[in-house]
């Protein structure tokens, strides 16, 4: 059984906590959240291309 999801998630500007909070969101009923998600540029600048083709389901929102 999933967790329940539907929430909005701080990154903290930290790409490995956004990384890792992605994944996660793998097992979520609901989609999650996650702010800062485009912190994942300072170590890999494909991340989320990688998570979408392997089943990820991803929109990165950059905010100015």
């Amino acid at each position: 059984e999933g967790f329940g999801g539907g929430v909005t998630l701080p990154g903290f500007n930290d790409h490995r906590i956004v990384m890792s909070m992605a994944v996660a969101g793998l097992a979520c009923d609901s989609p999650i959240m996650i702010e800062d998600a485009e912190s994942v540029n300072k170590s890999w600048p494909e991340f989320f291309d990688v998570y979408k083709s392997c089943g990820g389901a991803a929109n990165v929102i950059q905010h100015w």
